[in-house]
């Protein structure tokens, strides 16, 4: 990837799906890069929660069918 694009790739989700834990395993990451990997794990888990939620909610209101 170029270097200007690296970057932003670093917060994604699939990184911490697999590569992350494997790290950790290594010994490769600090305690700080630990830290920083779950708090970005768990802002994935809030943020994609909260789009569900809204989206699930928007779907029942939208929803139409022959009986309900």
């Amino acid at each position: 990837f170029p270097a200007w694009l690296h970057e932003p790739l670093q917060v994604l989700p699939f990184r911490y799906c697999l590569s992350f834990p494997i790290e950790i395993m290594l010994g490769r990451l600090t305690l700080d890069q630990i830290a920083f990997g779950l708090i970005v794990q768990y802002a994935w888990v809030i943020g994609l929660s909260a789009t569900f939620r809204l989206m699930w909610r928007r779907g029942l209101r939208l929803y139409g069918a022959v009986g309900a």
